[in-house]
């Protein structure tokens, strides 16, 4: 029979092996296709995932900045605390504001 090819004891026409040919191409096409997919979900994935991770270390610096000023406003006003407990403080408060002199003092008022 002409056309017939003879292959494990089982004929095949030349149709038959090119339609088996053209499944095995579409099969290997459609592998490629799907992996490619899959390689692209995988990238897009990961560059939202670095951009992600960008955008939380530039939040992660800005806390620390704010972290360390208030650590330095912490100290201001530790130290402040401490001034206004000294008799230092209290005696230029009660001079500016309330006009006190100590006993000992002569106050000279200029004339009008």
């Amino acid at each position: 029979m002409a056309g017939m090819e003879e292959r494990d004891g089982i004929r095949e026409s030349s149709g038959r092996r090119k339609r088996k040919s053209r499944a095995k191409r579409r099969e290997v096409t459609a592998i490629i296709v799907i992996v490619m997919l899959i390689v692209a979900v995988i990238g897009i994935y990961t560059i939202s995932l670095k951009k992600n991770v960008e955008e939380n270390a530039a939040r992660l610096a800005a806390v620390n900045e704010q972290i360390a000023e208030e650590e330095e406003r912490a100290q201001r006003l530790g130290n402040d605390e401490i001034f206004m407990q000294s008799r230092d403080f209290i005696e230029k408060i009660a001079r500016e504001r309330l006009g006190l002199v100590d006993p000992d003092e002569t106050v000279i008022k200029p004339g009008n």
